[in-house]
């Protein structure tokens, strides 16, 4: 099944048909269970996935959160937000974000009598309070809608209950019940639930009149809010919390609604028990062996590179190895945007391809690029939005043979999983039956690489040196016919340049990883799991073997002290989410002590018919060396928080597939075989679980300004003379009074043409930033301009990139990109972003050049 990307739709359904009451039971009061997602603003309606456990030990009520007590909960800010007057002054304004953590837990198995199986996990942290005379005031009370979806009105009812808690101190919870209506409801005692807890996770002073407080309650859930109200929906609850001492809620809502919030439940969070809604995305990772003429075989040039183009056109994110020709991706690309056309889909972007910067001896390169383009055939296509991207060549000492001349190593972008096209800026916090807005928040990392080969041809024994020497004459001549003559010493010059006897290609590939995790932890996202795929030529169809294992290790997807371990997931067993490391694993249907059907390299002309391999195209391969895998921000055992995102299989859609390379998809030879190595294809939803706190115009901000990176790959700086060595001159504004911090010149990336923020041998873009403070209303916006320069010690510094500017607009909360070139202006895509997280975007033309804001809010 191939899936696009697409906008999740708004929280409220359109209204239902009257006589469809199987369906909908309900009127248009709350949102149908079947139409909910994270909601426009700060939040409407979450997913509190359910886990099915046989033991509550992972939940202990003591009012502390442990390391992975409430891993896979849904998170929502509890925003405080009152003139506190009075105790604190009339002019003292407290706005706060503290956190609610739910979670919602079923109990399997036979249970004793009367026990309750079904249990909410709520979960207070940071609530900000009020201190008097005699402490914190730390009242909260916690509502549940029981029936959600099956009210005549916005009022609460009698199944409805209220949790009256101290977050300072005890264990005690009171359960109340509602009599009356609208204004008129009161709250009165209730029968108290089997089952339910409390533990008070008391309060730290934040000045002598405000506290933050957290506690810890454990509901037993009624029937209504565990049955689904119909066929196909998913069951919930309403739910709302609040401080009784000052105005303090989750849901965020306006300050207005706080006084009605006590029985108006149109007001309250719906929390559906449901997997997360998120984006569903095919994801394919292909070598293509797309070689140049004079190195591709007979029967692969043969191949149609048109017929590539259209095995791939429905996926959502391709990465491409071994496109060294690139005439010929530019033709696949092509030939797949072609039939995305046809089929009414948004065209693919084409990111790559990563090249040497200075790695091989000078006598190396200058042979090699008289004969081929070094670039490392690392390809993505995606429609998705491009936020950020970079790369790491592989170092020359962890290279052997052949594979020395290509600038193998790691490509990495940052992908929108959002367009902002999508959103109409109309939809705000309140407008319902909209797409969420894009958020700089929403992005997937990826990271495609091909790995050293095995078995160079330049690196072979006696057999192989007169043809090699026949191959180094050859070149030599190309670049200089009078270096012939010294095409032995030539031989021996290349030799020691591509480590044949130095290492081995394991050894090689070890490097490699080592250097590949360093790049991943540098520019990935803390926060969320990344996507690293691609042909890393380890032998893998045995996952007991060593190599396999240690890849796994070095990439910091299993732990040393249990290499074969690729647990990626903290949740509790029964979760929602990938929990191997190594995609393939995630089925259920593999024979993993012989690796059957999980071969992806077939040769020219190799490969085993199995009809019995259904997910694999019927075909088999004595080698698996081509993977997608699941690369958590940090190991299992040493998590201290949880992801913002989640990564779980697509419903109903193969979490791995292996097709055969033919656009029949039937066993053939070339030319109808494609290639010699097997796609690999997985169907992934990435889903944010919380809500991340919502962007405050009218509040104080400090904002970051920094270039993150400059792809100045294809820039010489003159003719002839070798790569560049950027520098850039930056200049921010504060708008409208134009106030300016420039910094010129930045520091000089010398011989590293594409310079990244993070990575440790890039430092020298460390000060390519301008620190900013914001104060409204008069400032409205704060822009940066940046200029890219080569350090030219001939000729005087030459000017590569015109210019690049990125402006945040508080007001508007938007973030804009622009481009100069001859001198005027460019805008690009304007990007809504109504949350407090970093937005990072691109701009050219010829250079990208990648800018990131990041801001920090100040309660007033």
């Amino acid at each position: 099944m191939w899936l696009t990307a697409t906008p999740l739709v708004g929280c409220v359904a359109e209204e239902p048909d009257p006589v469809d009451t199987q369906t909908f039971a309900l009127t248009s009061v709350v949102p149908a269970s079947n139409n909910c997602n994270q909601g426009v603003g700060a939040n409407r309606c979450v997913q509190a996935p359910p886990f099915e456990v046989t033991s509550l030990a992972p939940w202990t009520i003591d009012g502390a959160r442990g390391a992975k007590e409430y891993a896979g909960s849904v998170t929502l800010p509890f925003m405080t937000d009152a003139s506190l007057g009075g105790l604190a002054g009339p002019a003292f304004k407290l706005q706060a974000n503290g956190t609610v953590h739910l979670q919602r837990v079923t109990l399997r198995g036979t249970l004793p009598l009367l026990t309750p199986r079904n249990y909410l996990y709520v979960f207070l942290e940071n609530v900000h309070v009020l201190v008097g005379a005699g402490g914190p005031l730390a009242n909260v009370n916690v509502y549940l809608d029981n029936d959600r979806f099956n009210s005549p009105d916005n009022n609460v009812h009698a199944e409805d209950r209220r949790y009256q808690i101290n977050l300072a101190s005890g264990s005690v919870v009171t359960v109340q019940q509602p009599s009356g209506s609208g204004a008129a409801t009161v709250w009165g005692p209730a029968p108290m639930q089997l089952g339910l807890s409390y533990a008070a996770g008391g309060c730290t002073l934040v000045n002598a009149k405000v506290a933050r407080c957290s506690g810890e309650l454990k509901i037993p859930l009624v029937s209504s809010a565990a049955t689904a109200p119909a066929p196909g929906l998913a069951p919930g609850i309403g739910f709302m919390a609040r401080t009784t001492s000052l105005v303090g809620m989750s849901p965020d809502l306006a300050l207005g609604r706080y006084a009605t919030s006590d029985f108006t439940i149109t007001d309250w969070q719906t929390v559906l028990f449901t997997r997360p809604k998120g984006f569903d995305l095919a994801i394919t990772t292909w070598n293509v062996r797309r070689f140049e003429a004079l190195f591709q075989s007979a029967a692969f040039l043969a191949v149609d590179p048109n017929d590539i183009g259209q095995f791939l056109a429905r996926n959502d994110i391709v990465a491409i190895q071994e496109g060294w020709d690139r005439g010929q991706v530019t033709k696949i690309f092509d030939a797949a945007n072609l039939v995305r056309a046809g089929a009414n889909l948004p065209p693919y972007n084409l990111y790559g391809p990563i090249d040497h910067q200075p790695a091989m001896s000078e006598v190396t390169q200058t042979v090699v690029d008289g004969l081929t383009d070094t670039q490392g055939g690392l390809w993505v296509m995606s429609h998705l939005p491009l936020a950020t991207q970079g790369y790491h060549i592989f170092t020359a000492d962890s290279c052997r043979g052949e594979d020395c001349w290509k600038a193998k190593g790691v490509q990495w972008v940052r992908l929108m999983l959002q367009d902002p096209a999508d959103f109409d800026p109309k939809c705000l916090r309140e407008k319902l039956g909209c797409n969420k807005p894009p958020s700089g928040d929403d992005f997937v990392d990826v990271f495609n690489t091909h790995l050293q080969a095995n078995e160079p041809l330049l690196c072979k024994g006696d057999d192989f040196s007169a043809a090699k020497y026949g191959i180094l004459s050859a070149l030599a001549a190309i670049v200089d016919p009078v270096m012939a003559i010294h095409a032995l010493i030539l031989s021996e010059l290349v030799e020691a340049d591509l480590n044949c006897s130095s290492i081995t290609d394991r050894e090689g590939r070890l490097k490699q990883l080592h250097q590949m995790n360093t790049f991943i932890s540098a520019v990935a996202a803390p926060d969320r799991s990344s996507l690293v795929m691609g042909d890393f030529n380890i032998d893998g169809k045995l996952i007991s073997g060593s190599e396999y294992r240690d890849a796994l290790v070095t990439l910091r997807i299993a732990p040393s002290s249990a290499p074969g371990d690729d647990t990626v997931s903290a949740l509790p067993p029964g979760g929602f989410d990938i929990r191997h490391g190594d995609i393939l694993r995630e089925r259920t249907d593999v024979d993993f002590s012989t690796g059957r059907c999980t071969g992806t390299f077939i040769d020219e002309s190799g490969g085993t018919q199995d009809p019995s391999c259904t997910f694999a195209g019927g075909t088999d391969a004595t080698e698996r060396l081509d993977y997608i895998l699941v690369r958590p921000p940090q190991l299992v055992s040493q998590w201290q928080g949880y992801p913002s995102w989640y990564i779980s299989a697509v419903p109903n859609s193969p979490v791995w597939t292996s097709p055969f390379p033919s656009l029949s998809g039937a066993f053939s030879a070339t030319p109808l075989r494609l290639s010699d190595h097997k796609p690999i294809t997985t169907a992934l939803t990435f889903a944010r679980l919380g809500n991340p706190p919502k962007y405050n115009a009218g509040w104080k901000h400090t904002v970051e300004q920094r270039l993150i990176s400059v792809d100045a790959t294809d820039v010489e700086d003159c003719i002839g003379c070798g790569e560049v060595d950027p520098f850039a001159k930056l200049e921010s504004l504060i708008k409208p009074a134009n106030s300016s911090s420039i910094i010129n010149p930045t520091a000089e990336c010398t011989g590293i043409q594409n310079p990244i923020f993070g990575v440790l041998e890039h430092s020298c873009m460390d000060n390519w930033v301008r620190n900013r403070s914001h104060t409204p209303p008069n400032e409205t916006a704060v822009s940066l301009f940046a200029e890219i320069w080569d350090d030219d010690n001939t000729s005087g510094d030459d000017l590569i990139s015109e210019g690049t500017t990125s402006q945040w607009n508080y007001n508007q909360a938007t973030f804009d990109m622009s481009f100069r070139l001859f001198g005027v202006d460019f805008p690009l895509e304007s990007w809504p972003n109504f949350e407090a997280v970093p937005m990072s975007r691109c701009a050219g033309p010829g250079i990208d050049v990648c800018h990131r804001i990041s801001i920090t809010e100040i309660a007033p």
